[in-house]
């Protein structure tokens, strides 16, 4: 049997996003129930599932999710800049972060060498991705051997039926974590509340599902198993970064909870039957 192909559209109705085409085969229950993060085997995925289509996690999350807080953000800011430089304004600050992400990624490689990463950082011509650098130092210092860190790498989960990509699998504190480099803006939610913060909880379900895939997919038998997490908050005016440390039981706590926000997205996808499948936010006429 062919399966259905749909495209899924979510964020906000203001900047919306597409998962084009995926295929709408989900997990089973019994792939739900014996999925974990510190699985101590790798597993080959099904040749017939991997041929298939699947969603990013980051889709998943951001179509499941109340995005009405994101919404009116974005309308204030329109209303406060206009669209097209608001619109300029997030190129920018995607810009910033994905460079931010590849000039750390060079730090790592470097390693220890306080003199060569005093280098780099100086050589960094843009301000903000300066600081960012400079709050990162202090981190890198305390990875044990940073230049065996797996970094930007793709991963696809051979039983949850997502893929994506992690910022780095570290040794910290004599434990293999997986890493998420985080460059909020010191206005933000995060920056301001740290784990009260609504972010803070996305943002750990984001290790553990990335984590349980590392440790899941095949393509890393030779690596190590990441059980714990590590969540890096760079400041914009170059502070020292905050390292919150996620627990092996609390990422294995939290990959529960991303387990039901699967099912609730395969839900929604399987129960509608149109090949466009709109998912993003908008107010309510």
């Amino acid at each position: 049997m062919i399966p259905r192909k749909c495209t899924i559209r979510y964020g906000t109705s203001i900047t919306p996003n597409f998962a084009k085409l995926i295929d709408a085969v989900p997990p089973s229950d019994a792939d739900f129930n014996s999925s974990v993060v510190a699985v101590e085997k790798r597993i080959i995925e099904n040749k017939d599932l991997a041929k298939l289509r699947r969603p990013s996690l980051s889709a998943i999350l951001s179509a499941i999710s109340d995005q009405r807080a994101l919404y009116l953000w974005q309308k204030a800011k329109i209303d406060e800049m206009g669209l097209s430089s608001f619109k300029a304004y997030m190129t920018d600050r995607m810009a910033i972060g994905t460079r931010t992400h590849t000039r750390v990624e060079e730090m790592l490689r470097i390693g220890h060498d306080e003199a060569k990463l005093a280098q780099i950082i100086d050589s960094e011509k843009q301000a903000a991705i300066r600081n960012y650098m400079k709050s990162a130092l202090p981190i890198i210092l305390e990875i044990q051997d940073p230049e065996s860190a797996i970094c930007e790498k793709r991963v696809r989960h051979p039983i949850l039926a997502y893929q994506g990509r992690f910022d780095a699998v570290v040794k910290y504190k004599d434990n293999w974590s997986i890493l998420d480099w985080k460059t909020a803006p010191a206005r933000s939610s995060f920056s301001q509340q740290g784990e009260d913060s609504l972010s803070y909880v996305s943002y750990v379900r984001q290790l553990a599902a990335y984590a349980s895939a590392f440790n899941y997919d095949v393509r890393y038998e030779n690596s190590p198993i990441a059980k714990q997490g590590l969540l890096v908050s760079l400041k914009e005016d170059g502070a020292p970064a905050e390292v919150y440390q996620i627990s092996e039981d609390e990422m294995e706590n939290t990959l529960g909870d991303v387990k039901e926000k699967l099912k609730e997205f395969w839900n929604k996808v399987m129960s509608s039957k149109q090949a466009n499948i709109d998912l993003a936010y908008k107010p309510a006429n």
